[in-house]
């Protein structure tokens, strides 16, 4: 079978689709690129990008099982958005971006034993943001896509990366 390329698009449910789309871009620079509404005029699903990101944001849907962050009676996922490239200051500057649209800052920007910058903030409905200067892979994320041409990593390209 061909090798493909896998892409992970995150989906958050909000009880008010529109009221997320305002702090996405109040706080994260994130823009509509689709945004469907039903008959009634309300979201029924949309998409929104900053650079290489993409969200699927929707409304809570029962028929799914999908519930809005604030109505559950605690945490149930995070996010993890990856500033790479990006100095203390730029972390610092978007944490406080965050707290002027809205959220709820739950750790101040620190600075962490494994050499990044982050901070955690929870949004107007609860979903809860880690952002920081971390990569996942590292050093290693542009060797690793190369060795796979570009393609999903292999075990044995991971393993070739880290040594």
């Amino acid at each position: 079978m061909r090798p493909f390329m896998l892409h992970c698009y995150p989906c958050l449910t909000y009880a008010d689709p529109d009221a997320a789309l305002v702090f996405l871009r109040e706080a994260f620079d994130f823009v509509p690129l689709v945004v469907h509404r039903d008959a009634d005029g309300r979201i029924a699903h949309a998409e929104v990008v900053r650079g290489s990101v993409a969200l699927m944001i929707g409304p809570p849907r029962d028929e799914r099982g999908w519930a809005a962050a604030s109505s559950l009676p605690q945490r149930h996922a995070s996010l993890y958005v990856a500033m790479v490239a990006a100095s203390a200051r730029e972390v610092d500057a978007l944490c406080a971006r965050a707290w002027e649209a809205g959220a709820v800052v739950t750790r101040p920007p620190e600075d962490t034993p494994y050499g990044t910058r982050e901070f955690t903030v929870r949004d107007p409905e609860g979903q809860e943001w880690h952002v920081g200067n971390y990569h996942p892979l590292g050093d290693a994320s542009s060797e690793v896509l190369a060795d796979s041409g570009g393609d999903e990593p292999s075990a044995s390209t991971m393993e070739h990366a880290s040594s």
